[in-house]
């Protein structure tokens, strides 16, 4: 009982135990009413504090683009692109990365991408979508022009 991370005991013959653990979350922080006036208290004769109410928790908000994401590295077949998160507010908890070949959607790549051959002559950026608790926002790099010819 309780939390104690170890068990044991002691056996008097062979058995087979089996034990099981559960986490138990911690207890929730309590949220501060702010729509209250700020106490005022007296401590000695002569003197007066004020007392403000304590700091609201931040309320999460859905993420918000501060600074759009970046292509870097050289658009040509065999070379490969990075793209940079960008820059939010909101305390996103993830980002997720699309690629897209004239506005379709590449599959199965992260924040680096592999140019082909197949990209010659189309237009490839990439999307991030920056996730929190409240929601999603996705951005968008400029597009950059993949050249037809494998020399560029």
């Amino acid at each position: 009982m309780g939390r104690q991370t170890t068990c044991s005991f002691s056996l008097d013959a062979a058995r087979t135990v089996i034990a099981t653990f559960t986490l138990i979350p911690p207890a929730p922080v309590p949220v501060p009413d702010l729509s209250a006036a700020p106490a005022v208290v007296a401590p000695a004769a002569g003197s007066v504090t004020v007392q403000a109410p304590a700091a609201a928790a931040i309320t999460p908000v859905r993420p918000s683009l501060r600074a759009r994401p970046l292509l870097g590295g050289r658009a040509l077949a065999g070379r490969t692109l990075t793209c940079s998160r960008g820059r939010w507010s909101g305390s996103p908890a993830s980002y997720a990365f699309t690629w897209r070949r004239d506005g379709k959607a590449i599959i199965g790549h992260g924040s680096a991408y592999r140019v082909r051959a197949a990209d010659r002559g189309h237009r490839i950026r990439c999307e991030v979508t920056a996730t929190n608790a409240k929601g999603s926002v996705t951005a968008a790099t400029s597009a950059v022009r993949v050249p037809r010819s494998a020399a560029a």
